[in-house]
C-alpha cells in the first residue's frame, strides 16, 4: 500500500538551488507498487471513502497514528525505471509537512551527513523529474518508517 507521508515538499539541492514540488510525498514501504527506497512526489486523488481497518493496519496506522481517519485515494504511477526520468541533482535537505495524528507538523531531513543512526556510512539522495512528478532515490539500505525518513 502506498502511503501519503507528507505534503508541501521542498528540496534544497547541494548546489544551493531550491525546488518546490507540487503534490504529496508518497511511499510504499513494502516495495510492491513503488520501490521502497524511493519516494514519489506527485498529485493524487484523495478519495472520500474511509480506509477499512484492514487497509489501515500495519504501516499506515504506524505512520499516521491509530486515531487518524485515513482515506483511500488513487494515483497514476509513473514508470519505475530510472532511465525514464531526468536527473536533477543531489539533495542536501528535504522539507515537508507530515500528516496524521501521530506526529503531525513540519519536518526536515538532511542528506549527505553522518548521523547517529548511520554512523558507519554517509548516505545520499538523488532527485529525478518526469513531467510534474519528482522522485528521490535513497540508497538500498535506507530506512523510511513510522518515524519518517531515518537514514540516509
Amino acid at each position: 500500500m502506498i502511503i501519503c507521508k507528507g505534503s508541501h515538499v521542498h528540496f534544497i539541492m547541494m548546489d544551493g538551488n531550491k525546488i518546490s514540488a507540487r503534490g504529496s510525498m508518497l511511499h510504499d514501504p513494502s516495495g510492491r507498487y513503488w520501490p521502497k527506497n524511493s519516494m514519489l512526489v506527485t498529485t493524487f486523488q484523495r478519495g472520500s471513502r474511509k480506509a477499512t481497518d484492514k487497509e489501515r493496519e500495519g504501516a499506515p496506522k504506524e505512520y499516521l497514528g491509530r486515531t487518524h481517519e485515513a482515506h483511500v485515494g488513487s494515483v497514476e504511477l509513473p514508470p519505475k525505471a530510472l532511465s525514464e526520468w531526468d536527473y536533477v541533482g543531489e539533495i542536501k535537505t528535504i522539507l515537508y509537512v507530515r500528516p496524521g495524528r501521530k506526529a503531525p507538523g513540519r519536518y526536515y531531513h538532511h542528506f549527505g551527513q553522518r548521523r547517529i543512526e548511520a554512523f558507519w556510512r554517509k548516505g545520499h539522495a538523488h532527485l529525478y523529474k518526469r513531467g510534474g512528478a519528482y522522485r528521490f532515490q535513497m540508497g538500498r539500505k535506507s530506512i523510511a518508517d513510522d518515524r519518517g525518513i531515518v537514514t540516509p
